[in-house]
């Protein structure tokens, strides 16, 4: 009985998410759903730009991109899943630390590879951070990289891939199919 309820109670807050998610995407696209030719740098740097406005530490976020990455998509969504891997990874960073962004594409698919020099992320948690409401964060809503996640897999034909680096911090690849499923 126990057992029924907590899965009735899941149920239901998966199917509150699922409609959060469509409500955010339908507020954030302000009613256009029309892809377009989207450039990823230009949304890196609103992203960059931001991140430096805020009171977050001295950060250095170093971009290196060939100028003509472009995707066809919706602006909206591609920005909602850069900035939420951005902004953790910002979070992530020591005082004075660096972030590298690469971005890069071939005949099939566009590259971000954001690299960070946090303290990485335990496996089991790692594990985590693609379902709701997991965070490593005292103020984190644990919806970031869960919506990131969704709109890379289920529009994007895509993906992201967590890593810890050689050294020190978080290797965070978001792979994105330029076949885009409509």
């Amino acid at each position: 009985d126990r057992r029924n309820k907590l899965v009735e109670s899941a149920s239901r807050q998966i199917n509150r998410v699922d409609q959060w998610i469509r409500a955010f995407l339908t507020f954030s696209l302000k009613g256009d759903t029309e892809s377009t030719t989207v450039a990823i740098l230009p949304l890196i740097q609103d992203i960059q730009l931001e991140a430096s406005q805020h009171d977050y530490q001295k950060i250095d976020i170093e971009v290196v991109s060939i100028d003509s990455v472009v995707i066809e998509g919706i602006e909206a969504e591609i920005k909602t899943m850069l900035h939420a891997i951005i902004i953790n990874a910002v979070e992530a960073s020591p005082d004075k630390g660096i972030i590298t962004i690469n971005i890069s594409d071939n005949e099939h698919e566009i590259l971000i590879e954001i690299l960070d020099q946090g303290k990485g992320l335990p496996g089991d948690i790692r594990d985590k951070l693609f379902q709701p409401y997991q965070t490593t964060k005292a103020r984190g809503s644990g919806m970031g990289l869960f919506i990131a996640n969704r709109l890379a897999t289920s529009r994007y034909n895509g993906n992201i891939l967590i890593r810890d680096r050689d050294t020190t911090g978080t290797s965070v690849l978001l792979s994105l199919s330029k076949s885009r499923r409509v």
